[in-house]
Order: structure tokens, then C-alpha cells, then sequence
């Protein structure tokens, strides 16, 4: 049995674990603040710090595993500043062309009742598109 393998996989390439490099920058631009800050903030309060430390680890986190619509945080969050601040107003200008006016009539070509009995039950036409698209993909083969 064959089976067709999609050919539109996008597949990162993992460093350590289920982390890819981008996700490791992320967690370690994460860890290296909250690092300063333990010198800046410890100082004058732990509490303080270690809510800042929390606040700034979630979104370490967040960038580095979250997807919304199987889309990665920060794409989502580009893509959501670009459509923030581009303009969208649209505005359509009606083209100016010459009105094509066809004085020529369609004849309705008589239906053909040979062979009706074959396609009668499927309820195509012999002479249809359907038909002709069908016989070319069994043929094809």
C-alpha cells in the first residue's frame, strides 16, 4: 500500500531535547535577566524580585513553547503589529473600458441519445466536461 508524504513539512531542527535554537535563546534571554536583576532587585527586596523573576520567566516560556493556531508566539505577535499599524483602507477605482457588446447567438446543440444508457444512472453527460476530465484521468493512468 502506498501512501503520499506531504511535501510541505517545515521541521526545526532541535538542539538539546524538544528545544530548536530559537526557543534556547528565548528560555536563556529569559534566564540571563532574570540574573541581573537578582543583583539590582535583590538587594532591596526578594519579594519584588522574585515577582519580577516569575512575570519575566512566563514570558521566556511563552515565547519559546506556546503556539496559538499552530502558529509560534512571537510570529503571532509580529504578525499582529503589522496588521496593528499598516493602514487598511482600501479603495477601488473602477477602470474605464469600452462596453463589448456581442451580437452573436449561441445555437443549443440537440443532446446526443446514443449511448444515454451508460452515463444515465451516473447523470452526466456524455459530451460534458465532467466527462471528458473523467475519461482523462482513467486513461492517464
Amino acid at each position: 500500500m502506498k501512501y503520499k508524504v506531504p511535501r510541505n513539512i517545515e521541521h526545526e531542527t532541535k538542539i538539546i531535547g524538544p528545544a530548536s535554537f530559537q526557543q534556547l535563546l528565548y528560555l536563556g534571554g529569559a534566564a540571563f535577566l532574570i540574573f541581573f536583576l537578582y543583583f539590582i532587585l535583590g538587594n532591596i527586596s526578594m519579594g519584588l524580585f522574585y515577582f519580577v523573576s516569575f512575570v519575566i520567566a512566563m514570558i521566556g516560556l511563552a515565547l519559546a513553547f506556546l503556539k496559538i493556531d499552530e502558529m509560534p508566539l512571537p510570529q503571532y505577535l509580529k504578525n499582529f503589529m503589522n496588521f496593528s499599524t499598516t493602514s487598511r483602507e482600501y479603495v477601488w477605482k473602477k477602470k474605464k473600458m469600452p462596453m463589448q457588446v456581442s451580437t452573436e447567438r449561441r445555437k443549443r446543440e440537440p443532446e446526443k441519445k446514443d449511448d444515454e444508457d451508460e452515463d444515465k444512472d451516473q447523470g452526466i453527460r456524455r459530451d460534458s466536461r465532467l466527462s471528458k476530465i473523467g475519461t482523462k484521468i482513467e486513461t492517464s493512468q
